[in-house]
């Protein structure tokens, strides 16, 4: 399984299958070609062509399978919820103490 700690762009050959993981969630987007993705604890299964994308979750195993074509994709890192300006639910209480 590879593990991505950088955006990078990758090239897939036809049938080539890709196992990877991510500490943040990643925009996945494909510039070309048809892929397959299974994400774990995901019920659905998803088809990405040229020109679209999706969002994967942080801390999920993502296996990615080229078809018949080669394709290429690029994997974005994006930051955190919390780096977004997003509360962890643990501090809503505290803040809105601070409200009252």
């Amino acid at each position: 399984m590879r593990i991505i700690d950088t955006s990078t762009a990758l090239d897939l050959q036809s049938r080539e299958v890709l196992s990877v993981t991510a500490a943040q969630p990643v925009l996945l987007q494909l510039q070309s070609g048809l892929v397959w993705i299974t994400v774990t604890d995901d019920e659905n299964d998803y088809w990405l062509a040229g020109g679209e994308h999706l969002h994967l979750p942080a801390r999920r195993h993502v296996v990615i399978e080229a078809d018949a074509l080669a394709s290429r994709l690029l994997l974005t890192l994006l930051p955190q919820p919390e780096a977004a300006g997003v509360l962890p639910v643990a501090a809503v209480p505290a803040v809105l103490e601070d409200l009252v």
